[in-house]
């Protein structure tokens, strides 16, 4: 009799602690599987410490002092990456940042920018265009990914030494042969 007893027992008991992890995984309303960037840090706590942000992206800072756009968190439909946020240089944009941007129709990538991550720009609207340098990342990460890809033509600065004046401009003392 003390076999099945035993038996008894430790059924009852594995049911109830199968019984109590089925109840409380099913408690919480947070999904079994989370979203976690493993590129965040982790504080003290072991909880996930906040990206920076400005008001159009989530960032990280990198270990060479660099800047990696993380998250597109803007309302423009024309992105503009600046080339610094905080005195720090944009070097990077992480995998997925412009993830289902469904109103995005263009970017401005500067030049500072020489990795580009893995579906930065997935599900963004077939019409998207990116602007940039010519012979920049973001020409070559364009070609790669079959995005249209638009050459920004920098503005002429100061005119040169070389400079004739044109017919319908007056000549000025500088210029007078």
């Amino acid at each position: 009799m003390k076999k099945p007893l035993k038996k008894l027992v430790a059924l009852i008991t594995s049911m109830a602690l199968m019984g109590n992890a089925v109840v409380y995984g099913y408690e919480t309303e947070k999904p079994v599987l989370e979203n976690i960037d493993l590129n965040r840090e982790v504080d003290l706590n072991n909880e996930i410490m906040p990206a920076a942000q400005n008001e159009d992206f989530e960032y990280e800072i990198l270990e060479d002092g660099t800047v990696c756009l993380t998250k597109y968190i803007g309302q423009s439909n024309e992105a503009v990456i600046p080339e610094e946020i905080d005195g720090r240089s944009v070097t990077s944009i992480g995998d997925n940042a412009f993830y289902a941007c469904h109103s995005l129709t263009s970017v401005k990538i500067p030049s500072s920018v020489t990795s580009i991550g893995n579906g930065a720009f997935s599900d963004c609207p077939s019409n998207l265009t990116i602007y940039g340098e010519e012979g920049s990342y973001a020409q070559l990460y364009a070609k790669q990914n079959n995005i249209k890809f638009e050459i920004i033509k920098e503005p002429d600065t100061e005119p040169t030494p070389d400079t004739q004046p044109t017919p319908d401009t007056e000549p000025t003392p500088d210029t007078q042969p």
